[in-house]
């Protein structure tokens, strides 16, 4: 969040009267969201929408999901290797960043595939992907802690926050191959 506002702490970026802070960080996440919701709905349609079904027609299902999110972990190498994802203070940077991207992504593929498949369109998995891009755990800090505990876990490293989420990722994307694999086996991908 500094990165974003310089030297104002979290406690003057919103009015004194009127909002609360809590309520001002809700609507500042729904403006960022308007923006982010683009390139979500960019990523969706080249991956879930053009991708996944390429692969689905050369491998099986598990081995396009594995692959797609290998590939789609290191469509975003570039911003891992400059701190976006991780910060560059952590050790193996930046390979254990790659890495982390890469296992996360799987686990998103699974879940977004199984989405696009059940709705039969990118819209719903483009909408799920802008709400992982932006609404995740800032707004949970912001929202359910205090200023001086937000302030606090500013310092814990982003490489311990991702490692704490591994096993709930890592859930969320075996049950959705799951579900996807066995679950949808004779249905086609995508329509518009």
């Amino acid at each position: 969040m500094e990165d974003f506002f310089g030297d104002i702490p979290f406690g003057e970026m919103f009015p004194e009267e009127g909002m609360s802070q809590k309520i001002a960080v809700v609507v500042l996440q729904l403006a960022f969201s308007i923006i982010v919701f683009f390139p979500a709905f960019g990523e969706e349609w080249g991956w879930r929408g053009y991708l996944g079904p390429k692969l689905e027609e050369v491998m099986s299902k598990p081995a396009a999901i594995l692959l797609g999110g290998v590939l789609w972990g290191l469509w975003h190498a570039p911003l891992t290797i400059a701190g976006h994802n991780f910060g560059v203070d952590y050790q193996l940077y930046p390979w254990l960043g790659i890495g982390a991207m890469c296992l996360l992504c799987i686990c998103l593929n699974a879940f977004l595939t199984l989405l696009t498949e059940r709705t039969k369109s990118i819209y719903p998995a483009a909408f799920a992907h802008m709400l992982i891009n932006n609404c995740s755990a800032f707004v949970l800090m912001s929202i359910l802690t205090t200023e001086d505990l937000y302030e606090k876990m500013q310092t814990i490293p982003a490489m311990c926050i991702f490692a704490v989420g591994i096993p709930l990722n890592v859930l969320v994307g075996g049950v959705s191959l799951g579900l996807y694999v066995y679950g949808t086996r004779n249905s086609k991908m995508v329509s518009y």
